[in-house]
Order: structure tokens, then sequence, then C-alpha cells
């Protein structure tokens, strides 16, 4: 199925935000607006996160679909949730099934394409009990150093990469890759840092949550991210206990080779901390959730973890390059997370559309 791309993407936030505020209205749903508190966009525009309702507000069977937890990933997932109003959503659904779009869950990091918040918190990490003692994470506190070396400096670069093959060497690529992904607390300026303190967020997302899904007893979530997987092809890590009912609708949905043996980048799967997902299970503690992150893939592994460590040197350190040298940086960082390809845009739009109706109907036979 070939859609016509342009009709749903959108080259900035304020644009998307418009697209999406405009699609939820002809698609006669409720609209809910957010303000963001602090920070302004890149173009001056007010931040929010946007929701839109549409569908059975009181069904006991909720489906809940964020874009842009990690901000300039947040292209793909919105474009998605505009596709999916404009008609293609499975009318006869709208009766037996509450749906619940956030748009824009990261409305600062989506308007100045950064994966961060503001304050350079990973939200997608954030969801951790932050009354209790902070994750420990000792191997990361070692490579901190070399995940975080100047770009602008070729020799810096190499002997940090140096550094860090000699660590994938001693203790494997595997618990490399769960040290860096997994999630951090101590290194406000690394990747993956998930905040000291609960973010307005993730206290907004409790409040929506708890709003427009509280009462459900079952609940589909898709959190839209970009950068793991093949070209333009979706990657699934769903979140479930093992053999759990929670696991068992997820595999009927997406197909249990997508569910139970994905590894990202051919990786064991790391053990994520403070993810949004976590969050939503624990706002509602009575519902069974089941669902979790779909990705869209990028430019591979090489590209997609350069991305990370890009933004953040950008955001502390882009200010000392030349201006020639941090747009051709941005533009680099743009294309490893939201790819300007037709051919890549298309492949999302036609694989989400059908992912979201399987998830949907899926959730109505739950």
């Amino acid at each position: 199925m070939l859609i016509r791309y342009t009709d749903y993407f959108s080259a900035s936030y304020q644009a998307a935000r418009t697209k999406f505020r405009d699609a939820v209205n002809d698609a006669a749903g409720d609209f809910a607006s957010y303000e963001c508190p602090s920070g302004r966009g890149v173009e001056g525009e007010e931040l929010a996160i946007d929701v839109g309702l549409v569908g059975n507000r009181h069904s006991p069977r909720q489906f809940v679909m964020i874009s842009a937890t990690h901000g300039l990933e947040g292209f793909a997932g919105a474009a998605l949730q505009v596709a999916w109003l404009r008609n293609r959503i499975d009318p006869r659904l709208l009766g037996e099934i509450g749906i619940v779009l956030i748009h824009g869950l990261n409305p600062y990091g989506f308007s100045h394409g950064i994966r961060t918040t503001e304050d350079g918190v990973d939200l997608n990490r954030n969801f951790i009990d932050h009354t209790a003692n902070a994750p420990d994470n000792e191997l990361y506190r070692q490579i901190h150093p070399y995940l975080i070396a100047d770009m602008a400096d070729p020799a810096a670069w190499a002997q940090a990469q140096l550094a860090l093959d000699h660590v994938r060497g001693t203790v494997g690529d595997d618990v490399l890759f769960d040290a860096i992904a997994s999630g951090q607390y101590r290194h406000p300026d690394g990747i993956f840092y998930g905040g000291a303190a609960r973010t307005w967020e993730n206290r907004t997302l409790e409040e929506i949550v708890l709003l427009y899904a509280g009462r459900a007893s079952k609940v589909a979530v898709i959190d839209w991210h970009t950068g793991i997987g093949a070209y333009g092809k979706p990657f699934f890590l769903a979140f479930a206990d093992d053999e759990s009912q929670e696991q068992m609708q997820a595999v009927k949905w997406w197909g249990q080779d997508n569910v139970v043996a994905a590894r990202p980048h051919g990786r064991n799967r790391p053990r994520y901390k403070g993810l949004v997902f976590d969050g939503i299970r624990g706002f509602i503690p009575h519902a069974q959730v089941a669902g979790g992150v779909i990705e869209w893939g990028t430019r591979g592994p090489v590209a997609g973890e350069m991305a990370i460590r890009q933004d953040l040197w950008l955001r502390d350190y882009g200010h000392l390059l030349s201006s020639d040298a941090y747009a051709q940086m941005r533009a680099d960082l743009l294309d490893s997370l939201n790819p300007v390809s037709y051919l890549w845009r298309n492949s999302v739009l036609s694989t989400g559309v059908e992912i979201m109706n399987a998830t949907a109907q899926g959730l109505a036979a739950w």
C-alpha cells in the first residue's frame, strides 16, 4: 500500500502539531493540550503535549500511542498518528475501544531537534522510583569519558574508539551494549541519562494516562521511535514477563519472532531501566498493559549509536564549531533518525498503518 507521505510527515514540530490538531478535529475527536511550563520552541512557538481522543472513551480497552518520547525521533510517530486519523481507523472498532493519541511527549526535544528534554534527560529512562537510590551502572562509569569524546578532534575520537573496542574485547559486545543502553543516573553530560527527578513530561504523562485510560482493564501501548532495525522496517521491543498474558497478546498482534526473539542490532536486549512503558504500567497497576516500543530502522547500528552521541555533543559543544561544520553535523544527525528519503517515509507509513490496525483489532478481541 502506497501512502502519500507528504500529507502526513512534517518538516518541523510546529507543522506536525498543526497537522495533528487538524486531523483530530476532522476525525471528530476530542482534543486536550498540556502546555510546557519552561522553554519555547526553536521558532519561538508554544510547546505542549497534545492529546487526541477518538473511539469509546468509556471502553475497558484503551489504545495509547505516543510520539516523540525522544524528541527528534518524533516525526515518524507523529506522521503515523495523523495517517491513522485520516480515515484509516476501522470505524467498526471505534465503538469497542478507546484511542489515546499522545503527540509530542517531549515537545522541547521535538522542536529543537534533540533526543533529550531541555535539561538533557533521556525521557525513556526517567520512569524509575526517584525516591530510592538510583540504579548503579559501574561499567558505564568506566566508559563514560570515551562516550563523550570530542567529536571535532580526530585524535581524541580515535583514542576513545580504541578504548571502547578494548572494553568490548574484554567484557563482550552484549555486556558493553547493556552498560551503554540500559540507562545511567550519575552523569548528566552522558548518554541515556535518566535524570535525578521526575520530569514535567513524566508527571504529565501520568495525568494523561490516569484521566483517559485510568479505568481501563486492558491497555495496548505503542511508543514510536527510530534508529534500530533495517532501513524503513519496524523493530519491535515488547515488554512483558515471559509467557505472560501480556506477552501472548503482543505475539498475536506483532508476531512471535518480533516479540520473543528480537535482538537490537543483533545483540541481547539491554536491561532497560525507567522506560515510558514502565511508567504507564506503574500508573495503572490494576490494568493489563501490553505492547512497548516500535522502532523504525534508519542507517544501521553504527549511525544509530553515533547519533545518540552526536546529539549530546552538539548540545554541549556545538557552539564551538563553525556554522558550516555545525550545519553538516546537524544534517547527519537528522538523517540518522529521520531520513529524508520518500522511500523510507512510504515504508514507515504503509507498514505502520498495518501495525496500528493489527494492534487495535487485537485489543478489541482481547
